[in-house]
């Protein structure tokens, strides 16, 4: 019977499409069994519909794009909805990095069948690469439409949420989420990321170590872990954790800097001043001026004044921060440096900071007598 109906099924092929087409019919195990390039010469010259997508499928994949569109844009000339060519095509050029096509096709799926989940969730995949988060945002909401059980668009959604800073949508979707699934790492991971931004350490402690009960091990979570312990002054697990994390991890900037105020907390000056070290040599952002302050700051408490007036310096020269001003006079003052001092303290003050005014006018009186 089985045979009989192959038989058929191929008679009515060769009928509607012309005789090439069987061969689509005798590629089709090779095509099953991944074996795409015997299957492409199995299906020869053939430029019939079904012979020119099955020739586009099995070039797409093996990676050869460009051809594989060759063959699926001829086959849109003769069938211009058909919705398996466009699905291929957004796919192809996607892959290709031309996204202002794929988009183009994408938009045509979606107005082909608006009830598609995929084509929606999938054109909101390309709207995040183009950047066009607004799009990108009404696309997720219509994919959780059709699809509420869709926690990955639901984590994509409440990360673009998160970038915008609508963080009320953004915490009412990661619940709504978890209340479907408790354990999904992704929206645990975001809903931990938002609990940090709101400075709520204690939830975000939380969340981190269900996410670790779930099995997640991620390195920037560990990160934010032992951020969220110095943050709660739980300064041993702050440095348990972060120095894990330094063993596991690239250096980070962030994780010395922490590292650095947490030694110094347990008097352990050696170990803060190599932390404060390392994140000056592996910064890149605008927090070199803390490292450098810190380390300036521990020069001075240890009275290597000298040293500490030029670790002030150079953190004034990345940000001319005003209390800087102060800690290089009250340096130089307590280096007996009277000029330098009374010039540094009347700028200090000039600068109207509020921080040290007491502090700098008393010592300027002082100093003037």
């Amino acid at each position: 019977m089985k045979i009989a109906t192959q038989i058929i099924l191929l008679f009515f092929v060769c009928e509607c499409f012309g005789q090439g087409v069987s061969n689509v019919y005798s590629a089709r195990p090779l095509i099953n069994d991944n074996r795409y390039a015997e299957a492409i010469q199995v299906i020869g010259d053939c430029i019939e519909v079904p012979c020119l997508i099955e020739l586009g499928f099995c070039y797409q994949k093996l990676g050869d794009f460009k051809k594989s569109n060759n063959f699926y844009l001829k086959a849109l000339e003769i069938y211009p909805n058909n919705q398996t060519t466009i699905f291929q095509l957004s796919q192809n050029f996607e892959r290709l990095g031309n996204y202002t096509k794929a988009k183009n096709y994408y938009e045509k799926l979606v107005s082909l069948d608006s009830t598609n989940v995929l084509y929606y969730k999938l054109y909101g995949n390309l709207l995040v690469k183009l950047g066009m988060d607004s799009l990108a945002i009404k696309s997720y909401k219509r994919t959780i439409y059709l699809n509420p059980a869709d926690l990955e668009s639901t984590t994509e959604l409440g990360k673009l949420y998160f970038k915008t800073n609508a963080f009320q949508e953004c915490k009412r979707l990661i619940n709504k989420g978890l209340k479907s699934d408790s354990t999904y790492i992704p929206l645990l991971q975001l809903n931990a990321k938002l609990s940090y931004r709101d400075n709520n350490f204690k939830e975000t402690i939380t969340q981190i170590q269900q996410m670790m009960s779930a099995g997640d091990s991620t390195l920037f979570y560990q990160r934010l872990l032992g951020f969220s312990y110095s943050r709660l002054d739980s300064t041993q697990k702050a440095i348990e954790t972060l120095e894990r994390y330094a063993l596991k991890g690239e250096s980070n900037e962030l994780v010395h800097y922490y590292l650095g105020l947490c030694y110094l907390k347990t008097s352990d000056t050696q170990k803060a001043k190599e932390n404060l070290e390392k994140a000056i040599k592996v910064g890149v952002s605008e927090n070199v001026t803390d490292y450098f302050y810190m380390l300036g700051y521990l020069e001075e408490t240890g009275k290597n004044y000298k040293e500490a007036i030029d670790l002030y310096q150079k953190a004034y020269t990345f940000d001319p921060r005003p209390d800087l001003l102060f800690m290089m006079a009250r340096s130089y003052d307590w280096n007996n440096n009277k000029p330098k001092a009374i010039e540094l303290y009347q700028k200090y003050i000039a600068s109207k900071s509020k921080t040290f005014t007491e502090d700098a006018k008393k010592r300027l009186q002082q100093l003037k007598k």
